[in-house]
This record gives C-alpha cells, structure tokens and sequence, in this order.
C-alpha cells in the first residue's frame, strides 16, 4: 500500500468490522483488565506480553507465529475475561440498563403472568366469552375494551406513581384485561 493515498477510516464499529484493511487484532489487555483470583497461576510471560504489547500499537502477525514452541502450539496463558472482570450488577442497575421497549414488554409481562396465575386472565376472559355466546360479538368486545378502561383509569392511572412494586401490582388488572381480550376467539372452534 502505498502512503501518499489516503485512506478513509470507516466511523462506525460495524464499517471496522468489515473493513479489510483495518487492524482486526483485539486491543492489548492491560493489567487493571486483568483479574486474578488469590491461588490462580499466572505466569510471568503474561505479564511480560501484556507489557509489550501495550508498548506496540499494532500485532504483527510474524509474532503471533513466533510464540509457539518448536512443536507449534501457542503457550497457554491464563486470562480472565472482561465479562468476569465486571462488578456485580444489581437487579436495579440491570433493569434501568434495558431498553425502553424491553422494559415494558417485562413490566407488562410479568404483571399478565401474575394475572394468569391468580385467575385474573381467566375471569376477565369468560365473562368476555358469557358475553359473545349470549349477545354478539359486538358486545363481547366492547364489553373487553370497558373492563381494560375500567382497570386502566380505576388501578393503573392511580398507581403509577407509587413505590414500584406496588405500581406492578396495580399494572397486573389492566395488564390481565388486555390479555384476556387479546385471547379472545370467537370463531375458533376447539
């Protein structure tokens, strides 16, 4: 390659990946990196590597063919992962760390699964049944949209700004509603 073209650097991690004439070699590891259990064997060429590679900004790949021994395997070091070398995440962090959508599809989830298993999803959904054998359905359906306002201005809308837990547990009438409506099928037949 020659060093009067210029090149363009592609911005994006996903440009790099697929960019042939990037570097692909994982950045060094450094020693704040690594994470070392008390009786972990650790040998010194570790150290001795991470040092000089954190001296050299690129990996050769003659190098990397170097390191083995004369039968050709690579000497086997011991390196903890990054993913293990994170602290310990509490269920709080982890929550907020989600993404909105996901967020709501465990908030809204969960609190459908706390009304199936109470009953609620069952309930709400054979009176919605009663209805559509009885009258039409029109009705069976209408009557699902008022039991879901009913529950949305009645529970959810005065519980939001609650303590959390007790916001979920105000979200399980409304959350149970909307499913017992969602299941419902008029013209499956069993």
């Amino acid at each position: 390659m020659s060093t009067d073209q210029t090149e363009t650097v592609p911005a994006d991690w996903w440009d790099r990946l697929y960019d042939g004439s990037a570097d692909t070699a994982a950045p060094p590891v450094t020693e704040k990196d690594q994470v070392s259990a008390p009786g972990d064997d650790v040998d010194e060429d570790v150290d001795q590597d991470l040092d000089e590679d954190q001296d050299d900004d690129q990996v050769d790949e003659d190098e990397d063919q170097d390191d083995g021994d004369e039968s050709g395997d690579r000497p086997k070091k011991k390196r903890r992962s990054a993913r293990l070398a994170r602290p310990k995440q509490s269920a709080a962090d982890w929550y907020a760390d989600l993404s909105a959508p996901s967020r709501h599809l465990l908030y809204n989830g969960s609190a459908a699964g706390a009304g199936c298993f109470t009953g609620l999803v069952s309930a709400v959904h054979g009176w919605i049944e009663d209805c559509g054998d009885d009258y039409s359905i029109g009705a069976a359906l209408s009557l699902g949209v008022m039991v879901i306002a009913a529950a949305a201005v009645v529970v959810d809308m005065r519980s939001r700004g609650w303590w959390p837990p007790l916001a979920w547990i105000g979200r399980i009438p409304l959350a149970s509603c909307v499913l017992a409506l969602g299941l419902y099928a008029p013209a499956a037949s069993l």
